[in-house]
């Protein structure tokens, strides 16, 4: 009976929407964070130390390119979980399109000394460990798009 039900994609759909969900809306939350800090510091009114770290530098330290790639990332996450919350099958390469600007900025990054910096020896590793939760959510939408789960 569970197999069947496997089989149907009635067990596996509350973990892969609840999986999919999770990865959209993290990435959602942290680039809309790190947006607000990139306009407030090119702003004029983040507070200067807070968080323990110097914003103004690290934000000095970012290309226009790279800025491009954030927002543009930043955006199609936004999007993207829009997108999903109303099963829309938009989803699939909107979000790859916010991966990809994702890994052009995280590579962009691996060359800014403000940010190694910054995160230390974690800096690596929290693009690894988003690409492979990426590829995950990738997959598991390809496949809700496959099975027609996505309108």
């Amino acid at each position: 009976m569970v197999v069947a039900a496997f089989r149907k994609g009635l067990v596996a759909r509350p973990v892969t929407l609840g999986f999919i969900l999770l990865v959209l809306t993290y990435e959602t939350v942290w680039g809309l964070g790190w947006a607000i800090l990139d306009i407030a510091v090119r702003m004029g009114v983040w507070p200067e130390g807070l968080f323990g770290f110097e914003a103004e530098s690290f934000i000095a330290s970012v290309t226009f390119w790279q800025e491009v790639a954030f927002f543009s990332g930043v955006i199609a996450n936004v999007v993207s979980l829009v997108l999903f919350l109303r099963l829309s099958r938009w989803t699939l390469p909107v979000f790859g399109f916010a991966v990809v600007m994702d890994k052009i900025d995280w590579f962009m990054l691996a060359d800014n000394f403000s940010y190694d910096t910054l995160m230390g020896s974690q800096a690596e590793l929290s693009g690894y460990a988003t690409l492979l939760a990426h590829a995950v959510a990738l997959y598991l939408l390809f496949q809700l798009r496959q099975r027609k789960q996505l309108r």
